[in-house]
C-alpha cells in the first residue's frame, strides 16, 4: 500500500494558505517523476499498486494498456507519455489511482503518494490558451516552494478519445 504523509507532520505550506478560506475541496496530491498532480478526491475510487501492464495494440498515444485493478480491468493512462511526447513512464511505477468522471474511468499511474489537502478554489490559477494543450491540466497552484498541477480525470479521458 502506498505510503501516506504522517497526520502529525506539519502542514503544508498549501493548507497554511487556505485555513482561513471558506469554501475548500480535498486533493489527493501525488508525484509523478518531480512533478506534483492534484486530483479531486471526490473522483478517485481508488489508490493501490498495480501489477502487470498489458499493452493495447491500437491504443490512443498515452494509454499504457490495460491492468487489474480493484477486481475490473482498467486502461492504464501514462501521464508522462501524454505530456512529454513520448517519454514513458519507470517500469518501477507500480502506483495508480482509479479515476471517475462523467461516466469515464480510468487508473493514473504515478510515483509516489504525497499528500491529502484542502485547497481553496480561489487559490487555482487557469493556465494560459499554450499550457492547455498538456491535456488534462485545468490549473495549477503555485507554493513558494512547488507548483502542483490540477488534473481534470474528465478531460483527460475526452481528450484520449478523440485523439484515436
Amino acid at each position: 500500500m502506498p505510503e501516506c504523509a504522517d497526520e502529525n507532520a506539519p502542514k503544508t505550506e498549501l493548507s497554511e494558505i487556505n485555513a482561513s478560506a471558506p469554501f475548500t475541496a480535498t486533493y489527493l496530491i501525488v508525484r509523478l517523476d518531480s512533478r506534483l498532480i492534484a486530483l479531486e478526491l471526490s473522483q478517485v475510487r481508488g489508490v493501490g499498486q498495480i501489477g502487470k501492464i498489458v499493452p493495447l495494440p491500437g491504443a490512443p498515444h498515452g494509454v499504457a494498456g490495460l491492468v487489474f485493478f480493484r477486481g475490473g480491468i482498467e486502461a492504464a493512462l501514462d501521464l508522462k507519455a501524454i505530456w512529454e511526447s513520448g517519454q514513458q513512464l519507470p517500469s518501477a511505477t507500480t502506483l495508480a489511482a482509479l479515476v471517475e468522471a462523467e461516466g469515464l474511468r480510468a487508473v493514473l499511474l504515478f510515483d509516489a503518494l504525497t499528500d491529502m489537502i484542502d485547497i481553496a478554489p480561489v487559490s487555482l490559477i487557469e493556465f494560459d490558451d499554450n499550457a492547455k494543450l498538456l491535456a488534462g491540466v485545468t490549473g495549477r497552484f503555485v507554493l513558494p516552494s512547488s507548483e502542483i498541477w490540477l488534473v481534470s480525470p474528465a478531460r483527460l479521458l475526452r481528450y484520449l478519445i478523440q485523439s484515436k
